[in-house]
This record gives C-alpha cells, sequence and structure tokens, in this order.
C-alpha cells in the first residue's frame, strides 16, 4: 500500500463517528423505614437538637429564654423536618441544618441583650 493511500485510510477512520458510551443514571431506591430505623432516626435528631439545646443554655447563663417570631419560626421548621425525616421525604442534613439556624438565631438573641 502506497504511503498516500494509507494516509487516506487514516484520515478516514477519524471521520468516521465513533460509538457514545451511554452512561445509565440508577435510581437510588430508598430503603424501607423500619421500626428500628424510626428509632435510630429519631435518636439521632433527639442527640442534634439537644447538643444545640446545651449551647444555647449555656449562652443564656441563668438568664430567662425568649422566642420571637424568628425563633418560633426556626423552631416550627424544625417540627416540620422531623415528620418529613421519619418518612423519608428530606434527608438528615437537611434537618441539621435547621436546627443549627435555630441555634444561630437563638444565640444572636442572647447577645442582642
Amino acid at each position: 500500500m502506497s504511503y498516500l493511500k494509507t494516509a487516506l485510510k487514516v484520515v478516514k477512520q477519524d471521520q468516521e463517528p465513533k460509538t457514545e458510551t451511554k452512561i445509565r443514571l440508577v435510581e437510588k431506591k430508598s430503603l424501607p423505614m423500619t421500626e428500628a430505623r424510626l428509632e435510630s432516626l429519631q435518636a439521632v435528631m433527639d442527640a442534634i437538637i439537644l447538643t444545640s439545646r446545651d449551647r444555647i443554655i449555656e449562652a443564656h447563663q441563668g438568664r430567662q429564654y425568649k422566642a420571637n417570631d424568628e425563633i418560633r419560626k426556626a423552631e416550627h421548621e424544625i417540627e416540620e423536618l422531623q415528620r418529613e425525616v421519619l418518612t423519608g421525604q428530606v434527608q438528615l442534613a437537611d434537618f441539621q441544618k435547621a436546627v443549627k439556624t435555630w441555634e444561630l438565631v437563638c444565640l444572636e438573641e442572647v447577645s442582642a441583650r
């Protein structure tokens, strides 16, 4: 085969469409909410809330806790997310973020006094 024919053959191969590798997305199946799983989630959420509560109590240094509208809103969101975590609608990280927000709002209220 001549040099020219070989070069043309190589160019032709480069121009042919290559087959694409298709990536299949796999759906993540959620685990069933067994009684043990519910108890475990509840225990973790309780620990998260209690840890934040203890920090808030420590920051108050014996002073009265006063909830304002912003604190009540954050507490309501925590209650809603807690139910949603137990039904599998949201992740534990969402609940944890809401508790952290509640803690920060409470700590801001203490420092504002």
